[in-house]
């Protein structure tokens, strides 16, 4: 199957490498179109997906990055618009010089190819992906969790019959009709047709793609994001920064979940956490996690991704110790 979906995919990218800045801002306002007009079908098929993760007992956080719901559905189909804004980066000439023999030599952006992306329970991520990929003139084959099968092989679909409306090959954007775990091991050795692999997961999808992976991959953050408040900056605030970084999508793997500062700042965080904002939460301040910080090492409780209206707070001496208390794979 993955096979066939490489050779697709990578026959399809050579129409998409010369396309027009305005044909791919065409495609990606078709596609956003669609998706507001077959909504029902993507979020039946989300239906579908959220009512076998409750069975399975997955977590309420985890349920909310699986949710679409209409209103989620019409931003993403924003952000798709937001994206024919960009400025289309395909041919912008990053630098050059005329060489002694007369020739000009110029270093250009040009499109990948093949983009493979590993990803999990996240069900926007395969219109993110799929905008991005064909505003750059990437083809992308898309392996997502078994927890967004039916909404991702409804989304997919879409997107296809998007392209199609627009003269362009439904291979541009495919997704695996399986969540079988043995395809991600597969799609790690496509290197004859996958040009560049993204996973987007916690930290064991990174680690197999970097020692498994015949192909480039590029690793981004695994979420645990952090926030350090300086004795000399406005309380108010850094509170409101650090409120609007928790409390908009608590579920989101970029948002805050750590916030640690000077002493007098992290005595008010836990009560300027109460203040009125539409929806309860809680802070977790344990000593045992205080000290530690304090101390410039990293608390056990600090290292995990949380993903609900829960922050964590932590005591630091010098900026210094902060830095240390959060090293990275900690």
């Amino acid at each position: 199957m993955l096979e066939q979906m490489g050779k697709a995919a990578k026959q399809a990218s050579w129409q998409l490498a010369v396309l027009s800045t305005a044909q791919k801002n065409q495609v990606l306002s078709v596609m956003a179109d669609r998706l507001e007009a077959d909504s029902d079908i993507i979020l039946q098929a989300n239906q579908q997906d959220m009512a076998q993760a409750r069975a399975s007992g997955m977590s309420e956080a985890l349920l909310d990055r699986l949710l679409l719901t209409p209103a989620r559905l019409t931003a993403i189909a924003n952000d798709v618009r937001q994206v024919c804004r960009l400025n289309d980066p395909v041919g912008q000439v990053l630098d050059g010089n005329l060489l002694d023999s007369g020739l000009k030599l110029e270093r250009r952006r040009v499109p990948l190819g093949v983009i493979g992306v590993i990803y999990e329970a996240r069900p926007n991520v395969t219109i993110d992906v799929a905008s991005l990929c064909l505003k750059t003139g990437n083809a992308v084959i898309l392996r997502g969790g078994k927890e967004t099968h039916h909404t991702n092989q409804a989304t997919v679909k879409v997107i296809q019959q998007a392209l199609e409306q627009c003269g362009l090959p439904a291979a541009a954007v495919q997704a695996t009709d399986s969540p079988d775990r043995a395809l991600v091991n597969e799609l790690l050795r496509m290197d004859r047709y996958v040009d560049m692999l993204i996973p987007r997961g916690g930290a064991g999808l990174h680690k197999l793609c970097r020692e498994q992976s015949t192909i480039p991959v590029i690793t981004g953050g695994i979420g645990v994001c952090h926030i350090y408040v300086d004795d000399d900056v406005d309380y108010d605030k850094a509170l409101t920064v650090i409120e609007n970084a928790k409390i908009q999508r608590p579920s989101a793997c970029n948002s805050v979940e750590n916030a640690a500062g000077e002493p007098q700042h992290c005595r008010q965080l836990p009560a300027g956490a109460q203040r009125p904002h539409g929806g309860g939460r809680r802070d977790a301040a344990r000593q045992r996690q205080r000290d530690a910080a304090a101390a410039g090492r990293p608390g056990a409780g600090y290292r995990g991704e949380g993903g609900r209206l829960r922050r964590r707070v932590a005591v630091a001496g010098p900026e210094r110790d902060a830095g240390g208390g959060y090293r990275p794979g900690d």
